[in-house]
């Protein structure tokens, strides 16, 4: 597997455990996957700068979120992917994730959000999948939670592929700070 192949699946798996039941701190949730730490995100994440040079080590133009407030605390992993986690006076504790594109291709991408959106009310899956639009008519995923009480968007654009999530982040508010970025 190559690193950004990794660091795709570690940010799915973030975002599977973030809306199937996870909260801050470790061991495991009720429903038996491990309990997300919102305070760090990658393994092997360096903390870094919004102004920091190690942003010319990715392969893609990072963009500082913008709406968040002004505590941001920036995780950099392996020159692949980036890491911003705010306290944000209106949204609470989000992390969003920059990073290329796991589908580079946007018709292959949207195949990929139809047929997750397909598994909706099938057994083993918990929570839902929905296709939303975001900015200027943008496709993304919107995945909630079973008890809706937290969401996370999935979406690309300007070559960047943004995961917006927290542990109490609805799916109102993922869609919200989207369109502001």
């Amino acid at each position: 597997m190559t690193r950004r192949t990794l660091v795709a699946a570690a940010v799915l798996s973030f975002a599977l455990v973030a809306c199937g039941g996870g909260s801050r701190g470790g061991g495991e949730s009720d429903s038996g996957l491990p309990k997300t730490n919102w305070d760090t995100w990658f393994t092997n994440a360096v903390p870094t700068t919004v102004t920091s040079s190690a942003y010319s080590l990715l392969p893609f133009p990072a963009r500082s979120p913008q709406g968040l407030g002004d505590r941001l605390s920036v995780y950099l992993n392996q020159g692949v992917a980036v890491a911003f986690i705010a306290d944000s006076p209106k949204y609470g504790r989000v992390v969003v994730v920059e990073s290329s594109p796991d589908v580079p291709d946007a018709l292959v991408r949207h195949q990929s959000y139809v047929n997750q959106v397909s598994q909706n009310g099938t057994d083993g899956v918990h929570g839902t999948a929905s296709i939303v639009k975001v900015r200027e008519g943008i496709e993304g995923l919107l995945t909630t939670s079973e008890d809706g009480s937290r969401s996370a968007l999935e979406v690309v654009y300007g070559g960047v592929q943004f995961t917006i999530l927290g542990p109490t982040l609805s799916a109102a508010q993922a869609i919200d700070i989207a369109n502001g970025m």
